[in-house]
């Protein structure tokens, strides 16, 4: 069933700016995650080691959701886990026409 959480598992809501989000979407791709949970997830990974809190990479995975329903998903690698901070220039969206 959709919006059904995996044991163990629970949603975290952020509010972030359209614009901010606008940048962490834009540069998904080019730093190869899937999708913005992955790479917030990986993110406060990251964070947190670097603060000194051990955190395996196991933990960052998103539990299974075999047998759960919703669409068919084409099967997928283990997400991508990085180690090094990436410069990044958002792309300028045009001004809209009045």
């Amino acid at each position: 069933m959709a919006n059904q959480r995996a044991a163990g598992q629970k949603a975290v809501i952020v509010m972030i700016q359209d614009d901010f989000l606008d940048i962490i979407d834009d540069s998904l791709p080019q730093l190869g995650f899937a999708d913005r949970s992955s790479f917030i997830r990986e993110a406060v990974r990251q964070r947190l080691i670097r603060d000194g809190v051990p955190v395996p990479a196991s933990m960052i995975a998103a539990p299974s959701r075999a047998g759960k329903g919703g669409r068919p998903k084409k099967e997928k690698g283990v997400a991508l886990v990085r180690e090094e901070v990436v410069e990044y220039e958002p792309k300028k969206k045009p001004k809209p026409k009045l």
